[in-house]
């Protein structure tokens, strides 16, 4: 046989837990194996094999939680399993697992584990823990068939029996599953003292029962809670003849032999059966009866011997009448043979007036209220004394039998605790000192109580009231259960070490599953006494007010409401900020997102949304990705740059990638520009070069407000010929591409002051591409006109007049001029850029550069600039009218037939729209080119039109033919949807 022998540990107070883990007995026809102490290893192979074992079963476990039964994959793992432990089964026979973080027992010896099971071993007992499971009995004879839904069971915490050991355990009997059996947890935290003594000579016996008594009498005598000591030594005992019957009998031989030679009343008492002597009683009087019918007189000495009998037979009843009187029914003809207390309490029970029902109900004990026929007539008393009023008589009631929670056997205490929350429910005035003498009574009984039964029905019973005194409005009495639970709940997470089993949380978690949180919720934005309350409230709840706080903010669509929830919610600490970010990380819908977004911006916890921004700016919805991305955008710091960084460098699409790239050009900090330079030379080095890319980052550069002065290098390297760079298009060519040379001339024009920028665009006008010397002379030209504006404020009028000379004059002088290095230190960059509103773009977009309209109305198109901008001067338009009348689509359909140009005039700009042969070939508009500048002109609702037969000398940039240009707006518009920045 094996005993085992532990040391408590302390519990702290309120709560005192207290029973201790039981084994489950042996099959019948099952030899008892015996095993040396725990300190001591198993043998190599046996330890071996559990090794083996354990790592199966978790496995099993794993695959359990991921598939069903009847799968292939669960079959595979259920089969592995089974063939680890059934090794183990024919090595050591029936074996017992139990599991203690780094240390796993089996049949009381320790596993040597090697330091990589740890993992294994703790995942193993934490399922077991949140199964409500403290060992697990593994018999042999185990099929694959048992433990396959056993698996599934324990890895899916739906074990039968809500934690009670022979309730489960019958349950997997009744399902088949006979050789796997469990084992609860209990309350009472076992020591790490712990022997166990094994031996098989009979003569040990005695001194193994020896030591076993004063362990547990040792667990007993260390806790410190009195009532929680008398419930551990009923629960000792109870458990011993539960789970074996014949011990019963075994105890009330040895309590007999005992009562023989006690002369204490209360042990006389407490072994009285009110069964037999009921019966007992009942002959008595009936001799009582039969001498009355002969007509003896009362003070007959017949009638003295039977008055000394029944009060024999009675006084071990005082202190309980209920017990007797249950028993016996009564004659008024025989009252005068019982006793004055025994008679005084039947004759109130009998009466109809309530405070004498009360008075014979007080001479009982309690436990009244356990009484089968005495519980009726207890409600109807509390009843009329609460429609009376009569609080006084209500609350010596309520205070008597409150006393019942302290019955010393689980079974009176359950029985208890459902009928006093019965006569709770029942009162009409919830906020009587009666009713709060019996809530107390049960918050009180929640510090000593150690059986998990009777704890899960006070729990329950303390959120039942919780909800209960909320709605009345009695906002203190329900704070008051709440914060039970809260205390009830770390103490059991102290006392337990672990939160597998703390039936106080899970309370916790239940009432959160109901529908109290959203109450709190809502009342939080109360003005009155509700809303201080909810808040008390809210903060002892925790997570479930907080996730009902989220979810009504994503259905509130009140901005003054969302801002006071979310005020609310930020309120409670970083916790409940970050179950805001992970609801709003998740959130799929791009409105609800959008709102959840901008109440968050303005939460205490920045880092926390700054830690989802990745998954906003990947969000479904492009309005949202938009504005996350706005708001890294407008973040100074490094943050912002290293995260597009972060962002750009895990992305392989090559529009995301331009956008990542885009707002790298757009975000304050410098860092971003910097990232840029080195994302150019990477394109630039590839061979043959990353042509779309490096266009796409000098067009960003171009349009910089503040550009790194690092550009003009990284121009200048790609402007290097061949054999001095390795930007070139492929091993024979002797420059760039030139859609790299024209955008590299866009980037230098912002840098109109550098000497090193003024070189490479003289250079640049000399190139034999007729395309690029223009955009250079561009370029330099706006660089003259700005000098020529420096000096219309400040110089005489002959210098002025000398500088529009100069400003007018063939290209060799306006290459010329820029050669004074001193004079371009005196620019301004705003007039510049009004220069080059025009001209800026030509080469690249096809918009004209400035240029002299002609007086020759008849002229098909300038010779000496075949791009320059049309004259309508002294032309008859062919079409004209009002936008807001005709539509572009319209205007464009009707004027189309001939070959000529569309004029726009609004207050947002001008706009030109070229059409040949029934297509649009070009269109500009306030600085935008080609299907950019339609888009935004037939988004106009005001603006003149105007159609006139002029030609286009320049190549065409478009090709839309007039009967598809809605079609091509709506791909356009749905491409540029794609971009999160648009």
């Amino acid at each position: 046989m094996i005993y085992k022998m532990a040391q408590p540990t302390a519990i702290p107070p309120p709560f005192s837990p207290s029973s201790s883990p039981s084994p489950q007995p042996a099959s019948e026809g099952t030899p008892v194996r015996t095993s040396p102490a725990p300190n001591s290893a198993l043998d190599a192979a046996a330890n071996a094999l559990c090794i083996q074992a354990l790592q199966q079963f978790r496995l099993g476990l794993s695959q359990s939680l991921l598939y069903t039964e009847g799968t292939k994959q669960f079959e595979k793992a259920c089969e592995s399993t089974f063939a680890a432990l059934h090794p183990l089964l024919e090595k050591i026979g029936s074996f017992k697992l139990t599991l203690n973080k780094s240390d796993a027992l089996v049949n009381g010896q320790r596993v040597d584990l090697p330091a990589a099971m740890r993992n294994t071993n703790e995942q193993i007992e934490k399922t077991m823990h949140a199964a409500g499971v403290n060992s697990l009995k593994f018999e042999q004879g185990l099929t694959a068939a048992e433990l396959g839904p056993f698996l599934q069971l324990l890895a899916r915490h739906k074990l039968p029996g809500n934690n009670d050991s022979l309730k489960t355990n019958q349950s997997l009997r009744d399902q088949g599953i006979i050789h796997i059996k469990v084992d609860e947890i209990r309350y009472v935290a076992l020591g790490e003292k712990e022997r166990v003594i094994s031996g098989t000579q009979h003569s040990a016996a005695q001194t193994a029962i020896t030591d076993l008594v004063d362990a547990t009498l040792s667990i007993i005598s260390n806790m410190q809670d009195p009532e929680a000591k008398i419930h551990m030594r009923a629960e000792v005992t109870d458990q011993l003849i539960e789970k074996e019957a014949a011990m019963f009998e075994g105890m009330l031989a040895a309590t007999s032999q005992r009562l023989k030679v006690s002369e204490s009343d209360e042990l006389n008492a407490l072994m009285a059966l009110p069964r037999r002597d009921g019966k007992l009683l009942g002959d008595a009087l009936g001799i009582a009866k039969a001498l009355a019918e002969k007509g003896i007189a009362n003070d007959d000495p017949a009638y003295g011997a039977l008055r000394q009998l029944i009060d024999r037979i009675s006084t071990p009843y005082k202190a309980r009448a209920e017990d007797i009187l249950s028993q016996v029914k009564l004659d008024p003809a025989t009252l005068h043979v019982l006793p004055e207390w025994m008679r005084q309490a039947y004759i109130s029970l009998q009466s109809k007036v309530a405070e004498e029902r009360l008075e014979g109900i007080l001479t009982q004990s309690p436990l009244t209220l356990l009484d089968e026929q005495m519980f009726p007539q207890i409600v109807d008393v509390l009843d009329e004394f609460s429609v009376a009023r009569m609080d006084e008589h209500a609350e010596r009631l309520a205070a008597h039998i409150a006393g019942a929670v302290r019955a010393v056997t689980k079974r009176e205490r359950i029985k208890a605790v459902e009928r006093l929350s019965f006569l709770l429910q029942r009162s009409m005035e919830q906020s009587s000192q009666a009713v709060k003498l019996i809530e107390d009574s049960l918050l009180t009984a929640c510090t000593h109580e150690t059986c998990d039964e009777v704890m899960k029905l006070l729990l329950k019973h303390l959120s039942a009231r919780c909800v209960h005194h909320y709605g009345l409005g009695n906002y203190d009495r329900a704070l008051e259960h709440l914060e039970w639970i809260a205390s009830l709940e770390e103490s059991s997470r102290l006392a337990m070490r672990d939160e597998g089993a703390n039936l106080a949380r899970k309370a916790r978690e239940e009432l959160g599953l109901t529908s109290f949180p959203r109450t709190i919720a809502t009342d939080l934005g109360a003005p009155d006494d509700k809303g201080k309350a909810a808040g008390r409230m809210a903060v002892v709840l925790g997570p479930p007010v907080w996730a009902a706080i989220v979810e009504s903010l994503k259905i509130e669509t009140d901005a003054a409401r969302a801002k006071t929830f979310a005020a609310q919610l930020n309120s409670f600490g970083k916790e409940s900020n970050q179950l805001f970010y992970s609801a709003l990380a998740s959130e799929p819908d791009g409105p609800c997102a959008m709102r959840l977004f901008d109440l968050a911006k303005n939460l205490d916890d920045a880092a926390g949304l700054w830690e989802i921004m990745p998954v906003l700016l990947r969000h479904a919805d492009i309005t949202m990705r938009t504005h996350a991305l706005e708001f890294v955008i407008q973040r100074d710091g490094n943050s912002a740059v290293a995260l597009l960084v972060s962002m750009l460098q895990g992305e392989t699409d090559l529009v995301s990638r331009k956008a990542w790239m885009q707002a790298l050009a757009r975000v304050h900090d410098a860092g971003g520009q910097v990232h840029l330079l080195k994302e150019l030379e990477t394109a630039a080095q590839t061979v043959p070069i990353n042509e779309a890319t490096v266009v796409f980052i000098l067009e960003l550069f171009h349009h910089l407000e503040n550009p790194n002065p690092g550009i003009i290098a990284a121009v200048a390297a790609l402007q290097r010929p061949r054999g001095r760079t390795l930007l070139v298009a492929s091993p024979d060519a002797a420059k760039p591409p030139k859609a790299v040379m024209v955008a590299s001339l866009r980037a230098l024009a912002r840098f109109y002051q550098d000497p090193a920028a003024v070189e490479m665009l003289e250079r640049a006008h000399k190139d034999k591409d007729p395309d690029i010397a223009r955009l250079a002379l561009v370029c330099l030209r706006g660089i003259v006109a700005a000098e020529q504006q420096h000096h219309t404020t400040d110089a005489p009028p002959d210098a002025e007049h000398d500088a529009a000379a100069a400003a007018g004059k063939a290209g060799a002088t306006a290459v010329g001029l820029p050669r004074k290095r001193h004079e371009f230190e005196s620019f301004q960059r705003a007039p510049v850029e009004s220069v080059f509103q025009v001209g800026v773009a030509v080469g690249g977009g096809g918009h004209p550069a400035p240029a002299s309209p002609t007086s020759n109305a008849t002229t098909k198109e300038p010779k000496d600039d075949p791009n320059a901008a049309p004259s309508f001067q002294n032309l008859k338009p062919t079409l004209e009218g009002d936008l807001k009348d005709c539509p572009l689509g319209n205007a464009v359909n009707m004027a189309g037939t001939r070959n000529g140009v569309l004029r726009i005039q609004c207050t947002a700009g001008k706009g030109l729209i070229y059409i040949k042969e029934r297509k649009i070939v070009n269109a500009l508009f306030a600085g935008k080119l080609g299907l950019e500048a339609l888009a935004s002109i037939e988004s106009l609702k005001e603006g003149h039109f105007a159609y006139f037969l002029i030609a286009m000398a320049s190549s065409p940039k478009l090709s839309v033919p007039i009967e598809n240009l809605q079609d091509e707006l709506r791909k356009f518009r749905d491409q540029k949807d794609q971009n999160l920045f648009f």
